[in-house]
């Protein structure tokens, strides 16, 4: 009886009009360094910059981190809806991936530029309304650019392509985002009073760098990488409203469990990840930020 499963080389083959070509694949995986830059790095950082360096307490950060993952949930969904029902000459991602990056870039260094001089609330406020900004311009690139990789083509292996150089991009980010406390602890950005280590001070202009590089990067996938099913079928197509989509979202099985795993991971890793800097700078280092930015 033959067996009804793929053979090997029928599950590696890839249909030529399927295939999308390595400039576009490294374009768009190049994309992926901006939701590292905006995400997990700008994550890690908060903590030594507003609470260490700037005095702000760890409860009022998690909650302005609170602040910005509800601000998400609104501005995902509508603009996530927007993208989809959007109709232009240049696509229903592109415009707002090349719009976004820019934007996104732009935002970013903004967000550290508090200054120790001001007061408690006024750097609260300062956090707020700068994260906030920030994660909605974001937002309005991160929706069409992940809905683009998964329309850039119908293989599953060449689908599958697409994602690793996204995660290849990704993870060289992450590893620079390693050193990033390290950067900011270095002697030329050091307090000049004290010679002690000024993160805050390293963020400030780090952060100019880190928005040059997101709008290189972020816009990449807009200017490079086509629409594959947008003129012969997108945009004839009609509009779904935002209610329908999200009741559609809320009654897909495998889409809720997957959600309930990603949850709880994230959970777990980011107690760890906000915990562990301390331990690692007051305990294991007796509080020499230099030597523990280094770990």
């Amino acid at each position: 009886m033959p067996s009804s499963a793929p053979s090997k080389k029928d599950a590696s083959s890839v249909a030529p009009e399927d295939r999308v070509p390595l400039p576009q694949k490294l374009a768009y995986g190049a994309g992926a360094m901006t939701e590292q830059f905006t995400g997990k790095i700008t994550k890690e950082m908060f903590n030594p910059v507003f609470n260490i360096a700037l005095g702000i307490s760890p409860a009022v950060i998690g909650t302005v981190l609170m602040v910005y993952r509800l601000w998400d949930g609104v501005t995902d969904l509508l603009l996530g809806n927007i993208s989809d029902n959007a109709r232009t000459r240049w696509g229903r991602r592109r415009p707002f991936i090349v719009a976004g990056g820019i934007l996104t870039g732009v935002c970013l260094p903004f967000l550290w530029q508090a200054s120790p001089e001001w007061s408690q609330a006024a750097i609260i406020t300062y956090m707020i309304v700068m994260g906030m900004l920030l994660y909605g311009v974001y937002a309005l690139w991160a929706m069409p650019y992940y809905s683009l990789g998964m329309e850039l083509t119908p293989d599953y292996n060449e689908r599958t392509r697409v994602v690793a150089w996204r995660a290849v991009f990704s993870k060289i980010t992450v590893i620079f985002g390693g050193w990033l406390l390290a950067l900011t602890a270095l002697p030329v950005f050091a307090n000049p009073d004290t010679g002690e280590p000024d993160v805050a001070r390293g963020m400030r202009v780090m952060s100019w760098g880190m928005g040059a590089i997101i709008i290189l990067v972020a816009t990449l996938p807009g200017f490079f990488v086509k629409e594959r099913y947008y003129e012969k079928e997108t945009r004839h197509q009609g509009k779904v409203s935002l209610w329908r989509g999200l009741k559609e979202t809320l009654h897909c099985g495998p889409f809720l469990k997957i959600m309930g795993v990603y949850v709880c991971q994230t959970v777990g890793s980011s107690l760890v990840a906000s915990l562990g800097l301390y331990i690692n700078i007051y305990y294991i280092c007796g509080g020499d930020i230099k030597t523990a930015s280094v770990i």
